[in-house]
C-alpha cells in the first residue's frame, strides 16, 4: 500500500497566515525553503506535511522557529481530527471527479445564499483546479436576487484566489470565467416556497457521458459518535458536513427537475435564468 500522506489542516493554516503577514507571495517563500511553489499551494490549502528537513527551512524562511512549527503539529485537537477526516473524504470525492469521462459538470442546487467564506472558496477553486475539463454550475432554487447574489461574490473570491496561485500558468482567469456559471430559477417556473419540499442541504450532481450522479449533505459517522452526548456537541456536528451517495434513480429525477440542454452543458434555458458574471458594469442593484 502506499504511504499513508499526513495532512493538518492547522498547519496549513498557520503557513498561510505567517505567509500573509510577511507580505510575501507563495513563490518566493517556496525559493527560499527550497520547494516548488505549487508544493507550497498543497501545504497551505490541503494541509500537506512537510518532512522535518522540510519543516526546517519553510519556518525559517516565514521568520518563525521549528519549534514552532513543530507545535502546531503537535496540537491533537479534536477540531484537527475532524478536520482530517474531512479534508481526507474531499479529497477521495477530488480523485472520483479526475477518473469520470470527460467532460464533467459539476451542479450544486441550493435553495440559500452561497457561503462566501475561506472553506467554500477554497472547495470550489480545488474543484476547478484538479482538471481543466471540470465545469461548476450552482443553481438557485429561487429567484430572491438577495440569495443568488452571493453566487457573484463566490465566483469573484475564487477568480482572487486562481490569480493569485495560477500567475504565470497556462490556466487565465478568462478560462475560469467559462468553468463557473451560475443560474436561478426562472420566476414563472418556481415552486412557491411555503408549498415545495424544503432541500435542508445543497444537492450536489455529478455529470459525465456515462450518468448523473447524486450526493447529499449528511454526517461522518466518527463524527456523529464522538459529539452526539449533548446539545451543543450534536449542534457542532451539523458543520462537519460529508458527502454521501445516494441511489442513481434519484439522481435522475434531479436532472429530470433541471432540464439540461445535453448531459454536459448548460441547464434548459426555459428554467433557468443565468447570472451574469463577471456582471455589467451598470449593475449595481445588489
Amino acid at each position: 500500500m502506499p504511504r499513508r500522506v499526513r495532512r493538518s489542516i492547522e498547519f496549513g493554516r498557520w503557513v498561510k497566515d505567517a505567509r500573509v503577514r510577511s507580505g510575501k507571495s507563495q513563490r518566493q517563500l517556496a525559493d527560499d525553503a527550497s520547494v516548488t511553489q505549487q508544493y507550497w499551494s498543497k501545504i497551505e490549502l490541503q494541509g500537506l506535511v512537510p518532512d522535518d528537513d522540510e519543516l526546517v527551512r519553510i519556518a525559517y524562511a516565514l521568520g518563525k522557529s521549528p519549534q514552532d512549527a513543530r507545535k502546531i503539529l503537535a496540537v491533537g485537537s479534536k477540531l484537527e481530527e475532524r478536520e482530517q477526516i474531512l479534508a481526507e473524504e474531499f479529497w477521495g470525492f477530488q480523485q472520483w471527479l479526475i477518473s469520470r469521462p470527460k467532460p464533467v459538470h459539476v451542479f450544486v442546487v441550493r435553495e440559500d445564499a452561497e457561503p462566501v467564506d475561506e472553506f467554500s472558496i477554497t472547495l470550489h477553486y480545488e474543484i476547478l483546479r484538479i482538471a481543466k475539463h471540470l465545469k461548476i454550475s450552482i443553481l438557485f432554487r429561487y429567484s430572491d436576487r438577495k440569495t443568488w447574489a452571493s453566487f457573484r461574490r463566490l465566483a469573484e473570491a475564487v477568480k482572487g484566489k486562481w490569480s493569485d496561485t495560477h500567475e504565470n500558468s497556462d490556466d487565465s482567469v478568462d478560462d475560469l470565467n467559462d468553468r463557473i456559471s451560475g443560474y436561478y430559477r426562472n420566476p414563472k417556473f418556481e415552486e412557491k416556497r411555503d408549498l415545495s419540499m424544503p432541500l435542508a442541504q445543497p444537492a450536489v450532481i455529478v455529470v459525465d457521458p456515462t450518468s448523473p450522479y447524486l450526493f447529499f449533505y449528511g454526517y461522518h459517522p466518527h463524527i456523529y459518535i464522538n459529539q452526539k452526548q449533548a446539545i451543543e456537541d450534536y449542534l457542532e456536528h451539523y458543520k462537519n458536513p460529508v458527502l454521501i451517495t445516494a441511489p442513481k434513480e434519484k439522481a435522475q429525477l434531479f436532472i429530470d427537475w433541471i432540464e439540461l440542454e445535453d448531459l454536459s452543458g448548460r441547464p434548459s434555458a426555459e428554467l433557468w435564468q443565468q447570472i451574469e458574471w463577471p456582471p455589467n458594469i451598470s449593475d449595481t442593484s445588489e
